[in-house]
């Protein structure tokens, strides 16, 4: 889980969809209040991704180029993909960190064991 959900990995696989999405080449706007709220949504993602969590500037901007360079139309996608990020990534993150809690009380518990099992050994001789 570590490995899948690291910024790396996950990123180079949004690329991946982002170059292979068959979208129309064209961005269509409605109406200019739908066009301020997409570039509402855009504008706070690229601030968490760039400042709040700086660890994911590189990431956001390589994969925006990309998708701008490869595939324009898949970009409302793109940016949904890594919206879900900001989530997924800090819920791997306490996975992982929890899972390793508890990898580490198993043990020590078998640590215990195997040590009150050979003390019991060494008091029957």
């Amino acid at each position: 889980m570590k490995s899948v959900y690291s910024p790396e990995a996950y990123f180079a696989r949004v690329r991946a969809v982002g170059r292979a999405l068959d979208c129309p080449n064209h961005v269509f706007i409605s109406s200019f209040g739908e066009m301020w709220r997409d570039l509402a949504v855009v504008t706070r993602l690229a601030w968490r991704m760039s400042v709040q969590r700086p660890e994911l500037r590189r990431h956001f901007w390589r994969t925006v180029a990309d998708c701008a360079r490869n595939n324009i139309g898949a970009m409302e996608h793109v940016i949904g993909l890594m919206v879900f990020y900001l989530h997924l990534g800090k819920f791997a993150n306490f996975l992982v960190a929890d899972l390793d809690r508890q990898i580490a009380l198993i043990d020590a518990e078998r640590a215990r064991g195997a040590a009150d099992h050979a003390a019991l050994a060494v008091a029957a001789e």
